[in-house]
């Protein structure tokens, strides 16, 4: 079978990190037997033009990728001018190519592109939303076409019921839900914690603010033990001002920022955590909660969306998301019980539901009732 990706999310070299669970699912359908080719694009605000962009092939011998780098220009025709673009970088490649199905990305733009494309070319379509639906809504135009095009999609894949709930209540749609992977060749159980009387805490997300730091921040701070927290992850915008956060005399010397930790170095960073905490505002999976209960590491998060679907009290407390008294009372709680938690337990409930094998399987499956589907009507 051969698939064409379409999506504004996915690593490049200024951004190694972002959407890299895409690329997961795509290196796991090559693994299966299926060719894949990938379209990635993105918009460039360093620099402006009409109808402008920045074409690059890549390769790593299995997955073809094109790169597009849009320059920005005005207003409503930059959204124009984007559009035209996609589609007909995607038609060209569609022709050389010739995908039996196209899988888009991301409510806004992943819906119209990929809808617009298969239209035109005759494909079937299904689209994986990996954000909350409304995340796509930054205006009026946006949340139009976002819920517009979702309606038309074959089939719309989502990564978590809370997710999945949410489409189904502004489209709808009544999605399939197959979570992200756990690339389990990365994250191997660890059956012992760090030899230190200091508890050492796991934070790991870019983008501080909306991963909820500053509740954490909050909790922790009125904790009178020994701890260290372990901030793994970048912030652009906020960077300086967490930084400052952390001198808080209640944190002061127990705060150790890491900086960015790419995927290769993340089942280090687990391996220095007694447990992982996670207090983000949303999440529409969880993919860092997943990958410390890979590594065996019991987990205090907020019930955020997609953690509620494997998050227990056999592997760790789920808490109201901004109520950082709920959270500081389940932290106090794991550091008293950390060590009960059965952690060859917690890595196989991700093995058995996360596996790269077993996800790209149920993706198959879609492709292939979605291919049947529109052969019979067409």
């Amino acid at each position: 079978m051969k698939i064409l990706f379409l999506t504004p999310w996915y690593p490049d070299a200024e951004q190694p990190g972002h959407g890299v669970f895409i690329r997961d699912q795509v290196r796991a359908i090559v693994a299966g037997g299926h060719e894949v080719r990938v379209i990635k694009v993105k918009v460039d605000y360093s620099r402006s033009g009409l109808l402008s962009y920045k074409k690059e092939m890549i390769s790593d011998g299995a997955v073809a990728e094109t790169h597009l780098n849009i320059a920005s220009s005005f207003p409503v025709f930059n959204q124009v001018n984007f559009f035209v673009i996609c589609f007909l970088q995607s038609i060209r490649v569609v022709r050389s190519f010739r995908p039996d199905i196209i899988h888009g990305n991301i409510g806004y733009p992943g819906a119209f592109w990929s809808w617009i494309t298969a239209k035109y070319c005759k494909l079937p379509v299904v689209l994986t939303e990996h954000t909350l639906l409304h995340n796509n809504f930054r205006s009026k135009i946006h949340k139009w076409f976002t819920i517009k095009f979702i309606r038309k999609i074959d089939q719309v894949i989502t990564v978590s019921k809370h997710s999945a709930s949410i489409i189904e209540k502004w489209t709808g749609v009544r999605p399939v839900v197959i979570p992200n992977i756990v690339d389990l060749t990365l994250f191997q159980g660890i059956h012992s914690f760090p030899d230190t009387d200091i508890i050492q805490i796991g934070f790991l997300g870019n983008g501080f603010k909306k991963k909820g730091l500053d509740t954490l921040f909050t909790a922790l701070a009125e904790i009178n033990l020994p701890f260290r927290l372990i901030i793994g992850g970048i912030d652009l915008k906020e960077y300086q001002a967490f930084r400052d956060m952390a001198n808080d005399p209640g944190l002061k010397g127990k705060v150790e920022f890491v900086g960015f930790v790419p995927k290769h170095e993340v089942a280090a960073f687990m391996t220095r955590l007694h447990f992982f905490v996670s207090p983000s505002v949303f999440e529409s999976f969880g993919v860092a909660i997943a990958e410390a209960m890979a590594c065996g590491l019991p987990v205090v998060c907020t019930d955020s969306g997609g953690p509620g679907d494997f998050v227990n009290k056999e592997n760790g407390i789920l808490v109201p998301v901004g109520d950082s008294d709920a959270l500081r009372n389940a932290l106090l709680t794991m550091f008293r019980n950390y060590a009960g938690y059965d952690r060859e337990a917690i890595r196989l409930s991700i093995v058995s539901r996360f596996s790269a094998n077993r996800i790209a399987a149920e993706i198959t499956g879609v492709y292939r009732r979605v291919i049947s589907d529109h052969k019979q009507i067409n």
